[in-house]
């Protein structure tokens, strides 16, 4: 019974990383030229995993749907990260995986 409680503050946890990579990532590339989905993929992720680690906190009745919103936010926005050559977008990839990962743990 305490496994479940502990898979949640990591899937928390991992959200609050997760997000704040995000936030730095948009902010970094806000500015350059071509990167738009990017910027727009990642505010789109920071929302998502502060959704995600609210309703799970909360035990709200929508988690699972928080989770799974997550979870694709996560994935889209790594499949964009992942596409660019910079350190903000590599370290952003590498959270977004790391989070869905923490998700799907909750999920399953």
């Amino acid at each position: 019974m305490n496994e479940v409680p502990a898979l949640i503050r990591q899937c928390v946890a991992s959200c609050d990383e997760c997000a704040e990579e995000c936030n730095n990532c948009a902010e970094d590339c806000k500015e350059k030229p071509g990167m738009e989905s990017c910027v727009r993929l990642c505010n789109e992720c920071a929302d998502a995993c502060d959704q995600c680690a609210d309703a799970c906190e909360s035990e709200s009745s929508g988690r699972m749907q928080s989770i799974e919103a997550c979870i694709m936010a996560c994935e889209n926005c790594a499949g964009e990260c992942e596409k660019h050559d910079n350190v903000s977008c590599k370290n952003c990839a590498e959270k977004c995986r790391s989070c869905a990962e923490q998700c799907r743990k909750v999920a399953a």
